[in-house]
């Protein structure tokens, strides 16, 4: 289909209140190409914000299942449970920090799919960037 059309396409055929459609509209609705792209970019870093909330919970699990962990061995130490209550302990914090470990892992690698569709998106709505067109900076 030829590129005018695309978004008007996108606009009907993404899902009620997707990300997809939310796009489609904003930047349609842009009076020219340049508030297109000012559009485009103000949902790119709601999405890219969103990803990265979402992916810091399960590092903030890590280091409360290793801290909440530690707490209970000491207190474990100081009521002198003995060794099994130690080991039982200490197994349960491994495997709940490797639990939370894995889960960040996870959903690292979910952003970056999903950050991945989304330039296939639009890709496929502008088509490629020009060689001399401004990328965006990296971040550190």
């Amino acid at each position: 289909m030829p590129p005018p059309d695309r978004l008007e396409a996108l606009a009907t055929r993404a899902p009620p209140g997707s990300l997809e459609q939310r796009l489609a509209r904003e930047v349609s609705g842009a009076q020219d190409a340049e508030a297109q792209v000012a559009a485009l970019n103000d949902v790119l870093l709601e999405v890219d914000h969103a990803l990265e909330a979402s992916a810091g919970w399960p590092r903030a699990g890590t280091r409360i299942a290793a801290y909440g962990g530690m707490l209970l061995v000491i207190i474990a130490v100081i009521s002198r449970a003995g060794p099994v209550a130690y080991f039982t302990l200490l197994a349960l914090v491994l495997i709940a920090t490797l639990a939370s470990a894995a889960v960040g892992a996870r959903a690292r690698d979910l952003g970056r799919a999903q950050r991945k569709d989304l330039d296939a998106l639009i890709d496929a709505v502008y088509g490629r960037m020009p060689k001399g067109a401004p990328r965006a900076k990296r971040r550190r």
